[in-house]
């Protein structure tokens, strides 16, 4: 059983560890927007999710500013996640990538920030005069 989206791949799930395979996809350049446009994402996706051996299916992809494609793949995933790393993503590139997938009607479900650093001390903050530590 395999969900191959391309040509180039073995289309074999790859054993990660107990209960986590890898659907591996290695389309030459440029050809992913192919198998978008022709459905075999989709299908290939559907296929994944309807099987008995998945709880869950994640689709890891390029920054969506970095390539059309996407964009076009968000558009038929059930549910995006979106993820931004303080200080290495830039607002404009976010802005630009969340309106690139409301054009292409992407069902975001969450954001998630990713290298979020905390500070060394407990946040505090003051009420009615008197300090008060979280």
């Amino acid at each position: 059983m395999g969900y191959n989206l391309s040509a180039d791949s073995p289309g074999q799930p790859v054993r990660i560890q107990p209960s986590v395979d890898l659907l591996p996809t290695a389309p030459k350049q440029g050809k992913i927007a192919e198998l978008v446009r022709r459905g075999r994402f989709e299908q290939s996706l559907a296929a994944a999710q309807s099987s008995s051996d998945y709880d869950y299916v994640l689709v890891d992809t390029a920054p969506v500013s970095m390539t059309s494609e996407t964009a076009l793949m968000a558009g038929v995933i059930p549910s995006v996640l979106f993820v931004v790393r303080p200080g290495i993503s830039k607002r404009n590139s976010v802005n630009d990538s969340l309106d690139q997938l409301a054009q292409h009607n992407a069902q975001l479900v969450a954001l998630a920030i990713n290298g979020m650093e905390t500070p060394a001390r407990p946040y505090s903050y003051r009420s009615n005069g008197s300090l008060v530590a979280s």
